[in-house]
């Protein structure tokens, strides 16, 4: 293995302190989704460094070898398998029209559809789908899902339905029809 310098960043984060500064060994980039992330070990542990959010990067004199047994495919999949389990807190069920599902993949993400897909059940004649969606939060749903309109229901939980109600009870009053 040869020989690599550490770098000096500062960095912004989204947590407080926001801007913090810290001394990498890096170990890789990863390109996902037109995103550049370095990977890189800081304070004893690998940790991931989106790089739009790099303030500031100095070359260090220190020097370290990265460890023989690192394998930057693997690690990548393994933290996108953790944030995954760490971004979606909760679930919702929901239920589609046909229309609403043909358009579901342009507007969650592919591992929303994914869970959609596995827990799918008809309800009713009319082609309607209900299933079992992960969901961040209650607000971040309802920002994803009124793009379906009148396509999607919400059955539960009761928090989420109500916030889609008081969403669009809102737009018809700006609207002029509430």
């Amino acid at each position: 293995m040869f020989s690599r310098h550490a770098v000096d960043v500062r960095y912004r984060r989204w947590r407080e302190p926001q801007e913090v500064s810290r001394r990498l060994h890096p170990y890789g980039l990863v390109l996902k989704s037109g995103t550049w992330y370095l990977v890189a070990a800081a304070k004893g542990r690998i940790a991931t460094y989106r790089i739009t959010q790099v303030l500031d990067a100095v070359l260090s004199d220190e020097r370290f070898e990265r460890p023989e047994d690192f394998v930057l495919g693997e690690y990548w999949s393994s933290y996108l398998d953790d944030f995954q389990a760490r971004r979606y807190t909760g679930t919702a069920i929901i239920r589609l029209s046909p229309k609403g599902r043909e358009r579901l993949p342009a507007n969650v993400p592919p591992e929303v559809v994914r869970a959609f897909d596995a827990t799918a059940k008809a309800v009713g004649d009319d082609g309607w789908i209900e299933a079992v969606i992960p969901t961040e939060s209650t607000e971040h749903a309802c920002g994803e899902l009124l793009r379906l309109g009148i396509d999607v229901e919400v059955v539960a939980p009761e928090e989420l339905r109500q916030v889609m109600a008081d969403a669009v009870c809102v737009l018809a009053w700006t609207y002029g029809r509430g």
